[in-house]
């Protein structure tokens, strides 16, 4: 941005204040005033843009529009829809078609919290420690989730992130356009990008997807070899219950890795 009201010597930070969100200005005294701007501004976490003025909504913000590098995964500061900042954890990783995927984790809980969990849907407003990022038990509330799914269009569920890193085994990936976790509301066959289940996997077909008033999201691979196209051998049964994957847990398969041992770690993430 040029500031032509500057004159060569002005430090045109003290005259304009041309930084927002609280950024900090850097003023400059180039040759060519004219053409050349006179200032750079040092955004405060959670915003870019020439002037800070772009509030970043999700991880995706942190990702440069020419960028040749994956951002570090960790923690960031993002901004909900009411303007106010929060920290949440970004994970960033390659696709195979060589394009940078960026992802904002809601949720994440060690298999022994499962109570915590199991009986809240997305829909359903349910905070957990949602200042303090963390895997033990942790979740955003649903005005935070949407906030951020306006930035995404993705969704995906992981295992053992915390000390296995992306594993794409026990592994789900969808399209917001064809499962909205945030609303859906039934127990069916539906279109997911990739799922692996205990090493049986699929791209671009139906997996049997369960949430209700009374259920989280989750997979079950019993009803999904039984009528999906996605069809996963060897589901346990529990008891009455069929095995559940990557949420619920009322019947539990060690061989999974959600839900190998009591410290098993369940995450969803929203992507774009």
């Amino acid at each position: 941005m040029v500031q032509k009201s500057c004159f060569r010597n002005t430090n045109c930070c003290l005259t304009s204040g041309p930084c927002l969100h609280n950024g900090r200005c850097k003023p400059s005294y180039p040759s060519d005033i004219l053409h050349s701007p006179r200032f750079t501004c040092v955004c405060a976490p959670g915003y870019r843009g020439n002037r800070c003025e772009q509030p970043i909504k999700s991880c995706h913000g942190y990702i440069g529009g020419t960028a040749d590098h994956a951002p570090a995964s960790g923690k960031y500061t993002i901004i909900d829809d009411m303007d106010k900042p929060f920290q949440v954890f970004c994970n960033f990783n390659w696709t195979f078609d060589g394009a940078i995927m960026s992802w904002t984790l809601i949720q994440s809980y060690q298999l022994k919290n499962k109570d915590e969990f199991q009986l809240k849907s997305f829909y359903i407003d349910h905070p957990k420690n949602e200042e303090t990022p963390q895997w033990e038990s942790y979740r955003l509330s649903i005005f935070k989730m949407k906030s951020i799914q306006k930035d995404s269009s993705k969704w995906r569920m992981t295992c053992r992130y915390e000390t296995d890193g992306l594993n794409y085994t026990d592994y789900m990936e969808g399209l917001k356009t064809n499962v909205d976790i945030l609303s859906f509301r039934e127990n069916g066959c539906k279109e997911v990008e990739f799922i692996n289940v205990r090493g049986y996997n699929c791209a671009h077909c139906k997996a049997m997807l369960k949430q209700k008033n009374n259920r989280t999201f989750h997979h079950d691979s019993f009803w999904s070899f039984k009528k999906c196209a996605f069809k996963p051998l060897n589901s346990k049964e529990c008891f009455g219950y069929k095995e559940d994957n990557f949420g619920l847990y009322n019947c539990v398969n060690p061989i999974h890795r959600c839900s190998m041992d009591d410290e098993s770690t369940s995450q969803t993430w929203l992507g774009s």
